[in-house]
């Protein structure tokens, strides 16, 4: 299939678009899947990390705001580890490393 026509010296959108249009479908499908994994991830690291922090006494809403500041997987899990050494510790610490991670 060539894209360019010599004869009219014109692209051939149709042929270009279909291509670009099926590849594009591919893309989009893949995405959407990946994007679904990714957020049952993102959402159980979450509940993770805010159970952690409801473990060491402190209401769910603080855990919330430590879970919700830390946007991305990689952090959480650093914030989850950090945590599971302790059985007492003080808020501002909890904030402080998460301030860290960030």
């Amino acid at each position: 299939m060539t894209l360019f026509n010599r004869k009219s010296r014109s692209f051939g959108k149709t042929a270009y678009l279909t291509k670009a249009s099926s590849s594009l479908h591919v893309w989009y499908d893949a995405f959407v899947e990946w994007n679904k994994v990714m957020n049952q991830e993102r959402a159980r690291l979450y509940e993770q990390l805010v159970k952690s922090v409801m473990r060491l006494g402190y209401p769910r809403e603080f855990g919330q705001q430590i879970a919700g500041n830390l946007r991305t997987e990689k952090a959480m899990s650093r914030m989850i580890g950090y945590l599971s050494h302790f059985k007492k510790i003080s808020a501002e610490e909890i904030a402080d490393e998460m301030i860290a991670i960030m």
